[in-house]
């Protein structure tokens, strides 16, 4: 039976997408996070991330909130909820519809519920501990291809970090290209990561912080795929800023995947 956790969370990234449909493709507020100006946040996010928060803080009271406009509220609380309301800004800037709204719920610093909206495509990911992971509520379950040169990838490099890790992600581009039957580059991290859950990619190398993939992370995980750091050890819950190199993969394939590094 599905919780009133994840039923609270789809309701809320449902809700997301509506409003996230209203402001795409027509003007918008847009600013720049960094120096650069390579790192989008839109009146699109605000609102959404509000409406997000409202919905859910006004079923769960006592429950700690951490957006990635907003910031933490009460993050030390047995129960937080961590919110990206509009992954791949870029993207929804830019009229490309490969953006997505990610929920999740961790319990102790575990993550319980993750729920994962992609408007474009109307699919609605979902995943509760031990239960599995679903998308428009049908069962999902990453690749079990074992064979490198027929795979199907995505890599990316995130634009807004430093020199060191662009060329990381060039010379990853450039050697997988070389190896898998085809590969691509989205600049939609959480998208990405979806596709590897329910197998239509073989494996995916990004970067992101923990607000980004917490809820992947559990769809990954409930549907048999592999999630780890670049180095292949595990990837910790960190409540902070730290930017994570992670590979997403099929669990047989993960060991070619690493082969490189």
């Amino acid at each position: 039976m599905m919780s009133e956790y994840l039923k609270t969370a789809q309701q809320a990234a449902l809700a997301a997408g509506e409003i996230l449909e209203r402001y795409f493709c027509h003007a918008m507020e847009v600013k720049t996070k960094n120096k650069a100006e390579s790192d989008y946040v839109t009146s699109a996010d605000t609102e959404t991330e509000g409406a997000i928060k409202q919905m859910i803080l006004s079923r769960f009271p006592d429950h700690g909130f951490w957006g990635e406009e907003g910031g933490q509220e009460h993050a030390k609380r047995e129960y937080l909820w961590v919110v990206d309301p509009l992954d791949s800004t870029s993207n929804f800037t830019y009229r490309i519809p490969l953006y997505s709204t990610s929920i999740a719920l961790l319990h102790h610093g575990e993550v319980i519920v993750g729920v994962i909206y992609v408007p474009g495509t109307e699919e609605l990911f979902h995943a509760e501990k031990s239960q599995g992971s679903f998308c428009n509520h049908q069962a999902i379950q990453a690749s079990k291809k074992t064979s490198l040169d027929q795979s199907v990838c995505a890599i990316q490099y995130r634009s807004t970090a430093g020199e060191f890790e662009r060329e990381r992600g060039l010379d990853d581009f450039t050697y997988f290209a070389r190896r898998t039957k085809k590969i691509r580059y989205l600049s939609a991290t959480v998208f990405e990561l979806c596709r590897v859950a329910r197998g239509d990619l073989d494996f995916a190398i990004s970067d992101g912080y923990f607000i980004d993939f917490a809820a992947a992370k559990l769809i990954l995980q409930e549907a048999g795929a592999a999630f780890v750091n670049y180095d292949g050890t595990p990837i910790e819950n960190h409540l902070d800023s730290r930017l994570v190199r992670m590979v997403a993969s099929g669990s047989a394939l993960l060991p070619q995947v690493l082969r490189k590094k």
